[in-house]
């Protein structure tokens, strides 16, 4: 190439880099003029002398609903107190709370480290301190925490104050933050306010931590494509089910779940269930966390027709590591089992259910606990050292037990009372 062609050449690039830059800087430009951040401190001429307990609900609602084309509303460090009550005057109020501050579509809440969102006091059966209800494209983000009111709470009756509630929103992502000492659940997912019969869809949550809520880390109870990871679901207590996740819809309405995955979290202390899927619940994965020392089983599918349970460990549970009870077509695989009260038990009349390649050990009753079930498939599972049996089936017919490990079991395999034409062999049950 000659100097003259190479020159022009290079020229021919630098300009188009020169353009390009150009280019980039008006369009972040005009992006930042679309997609504005607001400090809520500094809006609404709000800056210096707030008074301890100032209600800043107005303030925030006012930022938010200045985003009409969406933006940032960023909270610095410091204490806001939310008025969280007010819901709508129906048989369903309780579900769609629409007091505290209502997020809109394309609004992202930048909690920085230090913000901490108070519910106001109150005496409400439910109340939620932020809400998406019936919007879309939304994130909850930062170190920032979320705190209700169970302590100062002036009433006795209710379960359904949310630090975050969910209703019928759809493309949300909330990371990061931390949900504490609510009256009811840190998250609650459910139906749309508008429309009653719109679940809320295309929810990721990450890095989270729900603490010392009073009835659940999260209640999902109409809701479809949940992804829940790498958070933490601690010491919820004060009214049943008192679980760290819930997947529980309201069969009376016509609620489903669909399509949750739980991967990576950590369940721990809670008065309850580490993670109960109950009813009209399709489609659940749970994958990769663990479960430590929580009020009833770590895991639980009670009266579910699909879910799979793999790499999970559960320990130290005060009743079953993993429990399947009254529901089918459930499979438990690749789960490390470690001095719950039973590792994995199937109950009440569960059939077609696989559990297989899982790791029990020091359990405090049976490694594996079968009690009127029937059509089960277990097998290739390690089930050792536990305090009573490796294998116990009660009332429980029709079950393959094959290439199982039991040994060094008070008994290997007992079958109790009318358990018959159960397929039992190539097993190791030796003690010794």
């Amino acid at each position: 190439m000659s100097g003259k062609k190479l020159l022009i050449t290079n020229l021919l690039v630098l300009f188009g880099i020169l353009f390009w830059n150009i280019f980039s800087i008006n369009d972040h430009e005009q992006e930042h003029k679309r997609k504005p951040i607001i400090n809520v401190t500094e809006y609404g001429h709000l800056k210096e002398d707030i008074p301890e307990g100032y209600d800043w609900t107005a303030a925030f609602q006012a930022a938010n609903d200045s985003l009409t084309s969406g933006g940032t509303l960023y909270v610095p460090a410091g204490d806001y107190y939310i008025k969280a009550t007010g819901v709508i005057h129906d048989k369903k109020e309780r579900d769609k709370p629409t007091g505290g501050v209502s997020l809109g579509n394309n609004v992202e809440l930048n909690l920085s480290p230090g913000a901490v969102l108070k519910a106001i006091p109150n005496d409400s059966e439910s109340y939620a301190i932020i809400r998406v209800a019936d919007k879309s494209n939304v994130k909850i983000y930062g170190k920032g925490v979320i705190q209700g009111d169970r302590y100062e709470h002036k009433a006795k009756n209710g379960e359904w104050g949310y630090c975050i509630a969910l209703n019928g929103a759809s493309n949300v992502t909330i990371k990061d933050v931390t949900v504490r000492d609510c009256w009811g659940d840190g998250v609650f997912l459910g139906a749309g306010i508008e429309k009653g019969e719109i679940p809320s869809s295309n929810v990721n949550i990450k890095g989270i931590k729900a603490d010392n809520n009073r009835r659940q880390g999260i209640s999902i109870i109409y809701a479809k494509n949940i992804v829940i990871s790498d958070s933490r679901f601690e010491n919820t207590n004060g009214t049943l089910p008192s679980s760290g996740i819930d997947l529980e819809p309201e069969s009376t309405v016509g609620y489903s779940v669909k399509n949750v995955l739980i991967k990576k979290s950590h369940f721990l202390n809670n008065a309850g269930f580490g993670i109960i899927v109950h009813g009209d619940v399709t489609g659940t994965v749970i994958t990769g966390n663990t479960c430590n020392k929580n009020g009833a089983s770590g895991i639980v599918f009670y009266k579910v027709k699909d879910g799979i349970a793999k790499n999970n460990i559960c320990l130290t549970n005060k009743e079953s590591g993993i429990n399947i009870d009254k529901s089918s077509g459930v499979i438990v695989k690749d789960n490390f089992l470690e001095s719950n009260k039973n590792g994995i038990s199937l109950v009440g009349g569960s059939n077609k259910n696989t559990v297989y390649n899982n790791s029990i050990k020091s359990s405090l009753i049976n490694g594996i606990n079968m009690v009127e079930v029937s059509s089960n498939t277990l097998k290739s599972n390690t089930s050792q050292f536990n305090k009573e049996n490796g294998f116990y089936l009660y009332s429980s017919t029709s079950n393959i037990i094959i290439n199982n490990k039991c040994k060094n079991n008070s008994k290997g395999i007992y079958l109790d009372v009318k358990s018959e034409n159960n397929t039992i062999k190539n097993n190791d049950c030796l003690k010794e």
